[in-house]
């Protein structure tokens, strides 16, 4: 919304999602772990993020010391989840020994509040042009993660975390 003294207001409203599902081929294969042959058969992973963010900014010109004043609070989340499955046995001798399934979960979870208030100012003296800005930003805002994970023998069932 904006009246006709120039003074403006918007409220803003966002949300993303992307998923992923990888096959990850690099990882595949014959590589060496500390004077084993491990063979990877096969490494999936699925990835979701998620984002909201809202913000409402009031932007005003009043007849002041300051052109232009620009107040702003806005609060965001958002949340990771990486889920990783891998296959993969020993290589004793040509004969795969130790079949096993590793499932990884890596979870991340953001959230975020501000308040910015910033004022502009023009003028010219003499030749030159001078532009002063100042404000102030409050935010907060936290995190919290957790990665887990599990291995299970394939010939066995026997899982350890």
């Amino acid at each position: 919304h904006q009246d006709d003294e120039g003074t403006r207001l918007a409220l803003i409203v966002d949300r993303a999602a992307l998923e992923t599902d990888t096959d990850v081929l690099s990882q595949q294969g014959q590589q060496s772990v500390f004077g084993q042959t491990i063979l990877t058969q096969s490494m999936v992973a699925a990835d979701e993020q998620h984002r909201h963010r809202v913000s409402a900014e009031w932007t005003a010109s009043p007849d002041s010391w300051v052109d232009d004043w620009t107040m702003r609070a806005y609060h965001q989340t958002s949340q990771t989840e990486q889920e990783t499955i891998e296959q993969r046995a020993t290589l004793i001798g040509g004969t795969l020994q130790n079949p096993t399934r590793r499932d990884r979960l890596f979870r991340f979870d953001q959230r975020v509040s501000g308040l910015d208030l910033l004022g502009k100012r023009e003028a010219k003296w003499g030749n030159a042009d001078h532009h002063w800005t100042i404000g102030a930003s409050i935010q907060q805002g936290g995190v919290a993660g957790l990665r887990d994970g599990s291995s299970t023998n394939l010939t066995t069932g026997a899982t350890s975390t």
